[in-house]
């Protein structure tokens, strides 16, 4: 049975003495603490509590529901206790960098690899074993850089399966880097610290910068449950550091310090940890996931809310791998610039989230990850985005990108059913963004599909971009979406970094609305873009053409045009259009037709007839007749009735068929 101590205190309502007498005769496990804690939030309690916890180790500690002040902070938190029922009032605490409640694991001395450890070997060689036992957590580290914009080093939580002599060990799992000698790669054994669980415990901080709430370093399989709350504690409400399977649910209400508050922080190379159906109010950053000293694996937050966030609802840096954001639904603060999620580890997941009052960006994936071999995957999921109106600057709603400077390639992006609402009235707003931003950098096999964009006024909906000098955007496949703006382009591919190239694009079974400027544009200036399929989109223009092509463009095969109504040619001279295919001359003179430049429109065909007794003719000469393999200029002889088939084969329009 668990052992529950019940906190003495001079008046209450209930003697403590009393219940732990009950508890004693009941279940035989309980132990009475004397303690002399007076629980009326005025009177110093601080003394007392730290002798319940040391006296209590291992078993409950009941506060019976009373406020108890507290002028210095309570550390030592061991194994298996729990704090509960209680509130705790360190409002009157001073000094930077206070911690007003701890529970610690330890870890012991370095002890140095003497050969390297593959990301795919389980087996550890060190001079000597003596330090280690089966099933034991150790810290794995080196000085490999795993991202440079913070310096951040490699660092991993890992448990031993088996001692196998005095130099050799075998890990239960493979991992996601090396640990090289070269890098100085070292092991530790720790002791964590395991199973505390905070339940109904409400923290009130001072609200001075850099005070934490609660700390829990080392720990494994610890919880602090949805109950409890933490109040003005500007540094953070709690931190999770170095941490194994361990969750957080707190209400966490005013951590907003400039640049350093947090509500929850995932720190230091934690494995597996949660922050699951919590709420954040008025914080900088609800959850965290970061610190430069390890790499946090696997971890998520799920199902919270969050509201007023003043910078960024989550926000996941560079030292985290696989981590997920689900379920969230997020308010921001209105502020400018203020984002919704942020995503700069890798491969990292946004599915199901809720984010409003976007005036920055609503989901922003860029990885920073610059260790070498590396790539990274990203998905943007079944997310609802609510963009703000009248927003000074361009907000985004989902932006994916190589960082300019830092940061690695993508091979796999799945931005899938999302719907994203807003930016009348902003000077500039996107929905979608994909962008290799970064010079030489690559984002490949992407799939666009199923999203909704409503009213992304005076930009664009969907926004693919290779800006970085010599990037490359390859194997995009853009399916099913309803992309709606009242600015300039309701789609836009843009290759405008030099030697840039968008390649391979599939698109497919969209339905874009709108364009003042154009509804579909595709511009390779000074990049280029080649291979782009189009089939099936419907188009309703806002003023623009319905296809805009622009610089260097080829083999563009736009399958809509032979969908299209025929064009009656009354004038004596006409630019073939992109989005059209069949073409009726009806004029009492000889027509000059502009056909597109044949290698733009590869294995495209275009037929014409003419009603009336005239020539048509092409403007270059650059069409092959029936009867001979010399390019020309004729299309139609001046024959009432005359009509023509012309292909695309890349270089000229061949005449395959005609009277």
């Amino acid at each position: 049975m668990t052992t529950t101590t019940f906190i003495d205190n001079s008046a209450p309502a209930v003697n403590a003495a009393w219940l732990n007498d009950v508890n004693d005769l009941t279940y035989d496990h309980t132990t009475y603490l004397p303690l002399t804690c007076v629980g009326d939030g005025a009177t110093n309690d601080a003394t007392a509590l730290q002798a319940a916890i040391a006296a209590g180790a291992g078993g409950i500690i009941d506060g019976l529901g009373l406020t108890y002040k507290c002028n210095s902070v309570l550390t030592g938190i061991t194994s298996n206790t729990v704090l509960q029922n209680m509130t705790l009032d360190f409002s009157d605490v001073a000094g930077t960098g206070a911690t007003y409640l701890t529970a610690a694991g330890s870890v012991g001395s370095t002890v140095a690899l003497t050969s390297n450890l593959t990301a795919a070997s389980v087996t550890v060689a060190v001079g000597n074993t003596a330090t280690f036992a089966a099933e034991q957590w150790v810290w794995l580290a080196s000085t490999a850089i795993w991202g440079a914009v913070d310096s951040t080093v490699y660092g991993l939580v890992q448990k031993i399966k088996s001692v196998d002599s005095g130099t050799g060990m075998t890990l239960y799992a493979t991992r996601i880097i090396p640990f090289n000698t070269a890098d100085t790669a070292t092991i530790r054994p720790i002791t964590p610290v395991e199973k505390v669980v905070l339940r109904n415990v409400h923290v009130i901080g001072s609200g001075t910068d850099a005070q934490r709430g609660l700390l829990i370093s080392y720990g494994i399989d610890c919880v602090v449950e949805n109950n409890c709350s933490f109040v003005d504690c500007e540094y953070s409400g709690m931190t999770l550091y170095r941490c194994v399977n361990s969750k957080a649910a707190p209400t966490v209400r005013r951590s907003r310090a400039s640049g350093t508050g947090y509500g929850i922080v995932i720190a230091g190379g934690c494995y597996g940890c949660t922050v699951d159906e919590g709420y954040g109010e008025d914080t900088r950053h609800y959850v965290t996931v970061g610190d430069n000293d390890g790499i946090n694996v696997d971890c998520r937050a799920t199902n919270n809310v969050v509201l007023y966030a003043r910078d960024a609802g989550i926000d996941s840096h560079v030292a985290s791998y696989g981590f997920i954001a689900r379920g969230n639904q997020i308010t921001l603060a209105y502020g400018a610039g203020d984002e919704g999620i942020v995503l700069q580890g890798l491969n990292c997941q946004a599915i199901e989230n809720t984010i409003m009052g976007v005036t920055g960006t609503g989901i922003l994936i860029q990885s920073l990850v610059t260790a070498s071999g590396f790539t990274s995957q990203a998905a943007v999921q079944s997310n609802r985005i609510y963009i703000e109106p009248n927003v000074v600057g361009t907000p985004i709603a989902v932006y994916v990108q190589t960082e300019p400077t830092n940061g690695c390639n993508y091979n796999g992006v799945d931005i899938d059913g999302n719907m994203v609402y807003g930016g009348a009235g902003s000077t500039g707003t996107i929905h979608f963004y994909v962008n290799a931003h970064k010079a030489n950098s690559t984002i490949t096999n992407i799939n666009i599909r199923g999203n909704i964009s409503v009213d992304a006024a005076l930009n664009q909906s969907l926004y693919v971009r290779a800006l970085g000098d010599t990037a490359a955007i390859d194997n995009v496949t853009v399916t099913g979406n309803h992309f709606q703006t009242s600015g300039a382009l309701s789609a836009n591919f843009l290759a405008d970094g030099a030697s840039s190239t968008i390649t391979k694009v599939v698109f497919g079974g969209n339905a874009l609305v709108g364009g003042t400027s154009g509804v579909l544009k595709l511009e390779g200036d000074p990049g280029s873009i080649s291979q782009f399929s189009e089939d099936m989109t419907v188009y309703t223009s806002g003023g623009g053409s319905l296809l805009v092509l622009a610089g260097t463009i080829a083999d563009l095969r736009f399958q809509t045009g032979r969908r299209s109504n025929p064009q009656a040619i009354t004038a004596a001279s006409y630019s073939v259009v992109p989005y059209a295919d069949t073409y009726i001359c009806n004029r009492a003179g000889t027509i000059t037709m502009t056909l597109p430049a044949a290698s733009t429109f590869v294995g495209r065909e275009l037929f014409f007839k003419t009603i009336q007794a005239q020539l048509v003719v092409s403007a270059s000469s650059d069409v092959v007749p029936l009867d001979s393999a010399t390019a020309g200029t004729a299309i139609l002889a001046a024959s009432d009735g005359a009509w023509a088939i012309l292909k695309s084969d890349g270089t000229n329009w061949q005449k395959v068929a005609g009277s």
